[in-house]
């Protein structure tokens, strides 16, 4: 086990490369600005030469970086705390979560976190957000469930999960 591996393992759970790159897909605009400023303000106090010079070796160490640690980018890429879980849907939902036109999932309970997996129809798919839902918000996004129509998921709800004011939604998107 390397340093690097002992210090993430104790402190994050995850590498901090992927955390990090999680952070750039989330906040991305936020970075951007902040290189732009960060760029700004060295090229003002040090010089438009030294601030090349920087660039440059910053680049090369892209490069070299992107040679060898050429992962490509999974959201919540998988360290200790990703993990895959189950998530069982009906033989209804085959042909919407496979089509992509069901992105989301409404459970009495959360089976699990951003960046979690799970197998579904032959296919995989990754948690984009878990988060609670009062059941009114939850009908309201009866379209993303895979439903014709509000009233037949709220049909569903009541027989599935009948008085629970709150509920738990996972949305997700297909990685394979």
């Amino acid at each position: 086990m390397s340093i690097y591996e002992w210090i993430w393992r104790r402190t994050t759970g995850r590498p901090f490369t992927y955390i990090i790159r999680d952070w750039w897909v989330d906040y991305e605009p936020l970075w951007i600005i902040g290189m732009i400023a960060l760029g700004a303000t060295l090229g003002e106090h040090y010089g438009f030469l030294t601030v090349m010079k920087i660039l440059a070796i910053f680049a090369v160490g892209v490069f070299f970086g992107h040679l060898f640690w050429g992962t490509p980018y999974r959201m919540g890429q998988k360290g200790d705390r990703v993990r895959e879980i189950t998530l069982e849907f009906d033989e209804r939902f085959r042909e919407t979560l496979l089509s992509g036109s069901k992105t989301i999932t409404t459970r009495r309970l959360r089976h699990g976190r951003k960046g979690d997996t799970f197998k579904a129809f032959e296919a995989e798919f990754c948690l984009i957000q878990v988060y609670p839902i009062s059941r009114m918000n939850a009908i309201s996004l009866w379209f993303l469930e895979g439903f014709e129509s509000r009233q037949q998921f709220e049909q569903y709800l009541d027989g599935k999960y009948p008085h629970t004011d709150t509920l738990w939604l996972h949305s997700f998107r297909q990685i394979k």
